[in-house]
């Protein structure tokens, strides 16, 4: 690949007298393939005040393109997030505000050219099937690329630092064709604890093998039912620190917000009926015992999953969580029916009971794609289903590793 600047054009054939002026210029680059032609064609444009588009031809010429002098390929000014860790087969997708209308994303891939644009916000962060056509062209282009470039083995980690908290998992890049269907979509946030920062490394996977400790509402113990329910989060919290050797997965089950902090959330974007007040859970007893976060936790509650900010700092339970007790996180983005919470809960626990465990990220791929699947039926009341039950589905999202695997052994849940 041979890069090149207009301005060595302009110096060398001066195609429009001296009257270009060499600060209006621009790098293009070509891809030298054998028995090409090194001649091009080269128009120079200009545009009349008032008319529009560069119609009006100042010259036209002829180059040779082995004469020019060529540069190396330009340094990408993307950031280069050192809290994460890409693998071979990764890619980091980060989502910022960029004034009131619009966001910056850009992605990042060791292995692929990466990807800078705009893209208009989306006020409602749910109705999501008709989002991706309208707002985000490049950027699919560039989604549809990169997954086809590792041939469905695509991992895409998701650093989302807008107010909105759009469940991209659901963004479409074709008919019935989710993102987060056609690769394994992960999240991880830009967190520091007494300045250590939070990295995720996608290059070393963790296993949580072990038991599982379950609080359960006190009004929701019917809509899941538990051998053993712990319904005090004092209770839940005493069962964690005095098994920590032998705990891996933690979880905590509620028909309604569960916050960590000082001070609940405001959902000031979605407003929601909940059936129980605001719950507080405080982390750092548990992180008192065990600084090295051992757990993968499963907060299986509304809007569990999504980050608040606070002079630019995450906030939230799973912000919370990921800077002091767990190393995998597992949550909502969006309010929750409680028969999908269910059928969610008791499909991972199964999962995780089996010889081998099961992937998060993975398992939540698979159930995306089964509900998708269901858009397909020839029996209407399955596709009704399916277009009733997608947007809590997909609002599950897994914050680690996309290797990472649980393994649920020996007593609790």
């Amino acid at each position: 690949m041979l890069f090149y600047d207009t301005k060595e054009i302009i110096k060398q054939f001066k195609p429009t007298n001296d009257r270009a002026d060499l600060d209006w210029s621009c790098k293009f680059w070509f891809v030298v393939t054998e028995k090409c032609q090194s001649v091009i064609s080269l128009q120079l444009k200009y545009r009349i005040s008032g008319q529009g588009k560069f119609q009006s031809c100042a010259t036209s010429f002829n180059v040779n393109i082995l004469t020019l002098p060529t540069s190396n390929e330009p340094t990408q000014k993307l950031p280069i997030a050192p809290f994460i860790k890409l693998s071979d087969n990764s890619v980091s997708l980060f989502i910022n505000t960029n004034g009131e209308n619009e966001w910056m994303v850009q992605g990042i891939s060791l292995n692929l050219p990466s990807f800078e644009g705009i893209v208009e916000q989306k006020q409602d962060s749910y109705n999501l099937f008709d989002y991706a056509e309208n707002c985000l062209g490049k950027l699919l282009c560039w989604l549809r690329k990169t997954i086809d470039f590792f041939q469905g083995n695509c991992n895409i980690i998701l650093v989302d630092k807008t107010s909105q908290q759009i469940n991209w998992e659901m963004v479409r890049l074709d008919i019935n064709v989710f993102l987060g269907i056609k690769a394994t979509v992960i999240r991880w946030l830009e967190k520091e604890l007494f300045g250590k920062s939070r990295n995720l490394d996608l290059t070393k996977s963790k296993v949580y093998e072990g038991c599982m400790v379950p609080y359960v509402h006190l009004d929701d113990s019917d809509d899941y039912p538990l051998s053993e329910p712990i319904e005090s989060l004092e209770d839940w919290q005493d069962a964690i620190i005095n098994n920590l050797q032998a705990v891996a997965v933690a979880s905590l089950q509620c028909n309604g917000h569960i916050y960590a902090g000082s001070i609940p959330q405001a959902w000031q974007w979605e407003p929601i009926e909940c059936q129980h007040s605001p719950i507080q859970v405080d982390f750092e007893p548990i992180f008192m015992c065990n600084d090295t976060y051992p757990l993968c936790l499963f907060v299986n509650a509304p809007y569990s999953a999504r980050l608040i900010w606070d002079n630019s700092k995450p906030c939230g339970i799973a912000a919370v969580a990921l800077s002091q007790v767990a190393s995998g996180y597992i949550g909502s983005m969006g309010a929750i029916d409680p028969r999908i919470a269910k059928l969610v809960k008791n499909k991972f626990i199964v999962k995780a009971r089996e010889d081998d465990g099961v992937k998060p990220a993975e398992f939540l791929r698979e159930i995306r794609s089964e509900w998708v699947d269901k858009l397909k039926s020839k029996v209407s009341s399955e596709r009704k289903e399916a277009k009733w039950g997608l947007p809590h589905i997909f609002s599950y999202v897994y914050y680690g590793n996309p290797d990472d695997v649980v393994k649920i052994t020996g007593g609790g849940q």
